[in-house]
Parts: structure tokens; sequence; C-alpha cells
């Protein structure tokens, strides 16, 4: 697993970022960064991007930006 987020978690160092995993890519990935997040125990489709914009608009509550989520236990 990896965790949905720019930085590590300073409880638990061994987990690696999302970004973390793009180190080495044939692109620059700086300016990558999560749109959204998917929980520890979960599974599903993570949106990266570089355009801050895109992400401001599906985040912020402002723009409510409609999602649906399917847990199955």
């Amino acid at each position: 697993g990896v965790l949905t987020a720019k930085a590590r978690d300073p409880s638990n160092l061994d987990l690696p970022t999302v970004l973390e995993v793009l180190v080495g890519l044939p692109f620059p990935t700086e300016r990558i960064s999560p749109v959204g997040r998917l929980d520890a125990d979960s599974e599903g489709l993570l949106l990266l991007t570089d355009d801050g914009g895109l992400t401001q608009r599906m985040t912020h509550p402002t723009y409510a930006c409609r999602k649906t989520y399917l847990a199955v236990a």
C-alpha cells in the first residue's frame, strides 16, 4: 500500500507516499498531486494531475463536484 499524500505520515514512516511511487518516470513529477484520497483499507482509482485548477474544482466544497463511492464489506 501507499499513502495518498505528499508527505509521509510521521506515525508510519515505512509507508511510502503515492508521489514516491512516481520517482524515476520519464517526465517531471514535482508538480503532480493526488486529487482526493483513498482510505488505508480501500482500493480504487486515484487521479493524479499537475493542473492545480482541476484539483481545486474537483475537491473544494465551493464547486460541489459530485462524487459516488461504493463500499463493499
